[in-house]
């Protein structure tokens, strides 16, 4: 399941891919004539508004908006590599093969396509470090064995999904202090709790048809 948090941080991160790649069609502009031209960046800019809508697509089909990034700069740099190669490769074809803006900026696009992939990198360094993990926390209701759930919380914390465990409902086990965790004690606080519509998701330490009541 999907949870609301997840949907907004996936919608953060695509308007900030296409924000990126306005940011780079500037930069680029600035870059290939020495100065900013507002004709020469007018004259391409719907033409690119198109090819970025079409990265857009091409990020999805490689799976560059998995909210399950790894933490490893050097892999998230390598996919993003092949993402962009991709779109290199589209906007190649687009331009050559369907002349119908009558332009061929061979050298804009290979300025584009680095100032994207460079200034992409750090904006998506930026998202993992600040929004994945932090921005609207998923909470996350642990049923199991009251032992496990520090374990389960420090999992959650080290990943980049940005979710943390906020609720438990022990079955077995000690329970113990922990300022992060709200403790269900039965099966009617866990009726309230869902309802209110506050858990993104349920994580089972438990065989469901050996606890027929939950």
């Amino acid at each position: 399941m999907i949870s609301n948090s997840q949907r907004i941080k996936s919608l953060i991160l695509i308007t900030g891919d296409f924000l990126v790649f306005q940011v780079a069609l500037f930069i680029t502009i600035t870059i290939r004539f020495g100065g900013f031209q507002f004709e020469q960046w007018r004259n391409v800019l719907w033409p690119f508004c198109i090819i970025f809508l079409m990265w857009i697509v091409v990020f999805f089909v490689v799976g560059l908006y998995d909210l399950e990034v790894d933490k490893n700069p050097m892999r998230l740099f390598r996919n993003l590599v092949e993402g962009m190669l991709a779109n290199l490769g589209l906007a190649l074809a687009f331009f050559y093969l369907i002349p119908i803006f009558g332009i061929g900026p061979r050298t804009i696009l290979l300025l584009q396509f680095a100032v994207s992939l460079l200034l992409g990198y750090f904006w998506r360094i930026a998202f993992t470090k600040w929004i994945a993990t932090k921005f609207i926390p998923g909470n996350i209701l642990y049923i199991g064995n009251a032992e496990d759930t520090r374990e389960m919380a420090d999992i959650l914390k080290a990943s980049t999904l940005g979710h943390e465990l906020k609720y438990a409902m022990p079955i077995s086990g000690e329970l113990f202090q922990d300022g992060r965790i709200e403790w269900i004690s039965g099966i009617e606080q866990l009726r309230t709790l869902l309802k209110k519509g506050k858990v993104s998701a349920i994580v089972l330490g438990i065989k469901l048809d050996e606890h027929e009541a939950i």
